[in-house]
Order: structure tokens, then sequence, then C-alpha cells
């Protein structure tokens, strides 16, 4: 977790702000590219891929959001249950759970402190797939 601040602005404050800052205008229209291209990729993995597949997808971006890297292994620090993630990837909680031991019965991932993940050997799996 990092220490956040809050802050608010009326419609009007807002827009004016935006006037008078273009480059702010840029950049939040580069975030939410940003976010409409990973919403469109996990989409895409969803209703392309088998569970396997959108799991692993769906850890490595985890990982790439909130993780740190150590070797090959990039852990997840933020706290999810097997629910939250089936209902990422459009699946039953009790699928995700199977699919979890097995991709760490495959060295995909591990739970030391928290869930990480091999990254580069994911990656390479999906990379794979793909072909």
């Amino acid at each position: 977790m990092t220490d956040t601040y809050i802050c608010t602005l009326s419609r009007d404050d807002y827009e004016s702000f935006i006037k008078r800052n273009p480059h702010v205008a840029l950049k939040l229209i580069d975030i939410l590219s940003a976010r409409l291209n990973d919403l469109y990729s996990l989409s895409e993995k969803i209703a392309l891929s088998d569970v396997k597949h959108r799991l692993l997808y769906l850890l490595l971006m985890l990982t790439q959001k909130t993780g740190r890297r150590k070797h090959n292994w990039q852990t997840i620090e933020m706290k999810l249950t097997r629910q939250e993630m089936a209902n990422m990837i459009g699946t039953t909680r009790e699928t995700t759970s199977a699919i979890m031991s097995q991709l760490k019965k495959e060295g995909f991932i591990r739970k030391v402190r928290h869930l990480s993940i091999d990254a580069d050997k994911a990656e390479e799996f999906l990379r794979s797939s793909e072909n």
C-alpha cells in the first residue's frame, strides 16, 4: 500500500483546470487509453482462451500493475480472493481454485507471503500457445 491523497473538484473547476493545463489532459488520455487497451486484451483472452490461459494472463497483468520482481518471480501485492479472480476471468471459484493448484504443481505460481508468479515461464507459455 502507498499513501494517497484525494482532491475533489467541482466539474467547472476541473474543466477550467484542464483548459489551463493541456498537458494534464494529454496524460489523462494516455492513462484512459492504456486502461481501455488492457480491458480489450482481457476481454479478448476471456472470450478466446481456456481458464488456465485466462488465469495466467490475469496474474501477469496484476503483477505488472501492483507487483515487485525478484529474478523471474513477480509478486502480486494485493489481496484477492479466489472468487474475485474467478469473477475477473468469467469462471467459478471452484474452477479457479483447481487451476491455481495445477499452476502451483507446474511451477508457475507459489505463495510465500504474497502470491508470486514465474513471469518468464508464464509469458513463454502464453506466447507458445498463441501459435
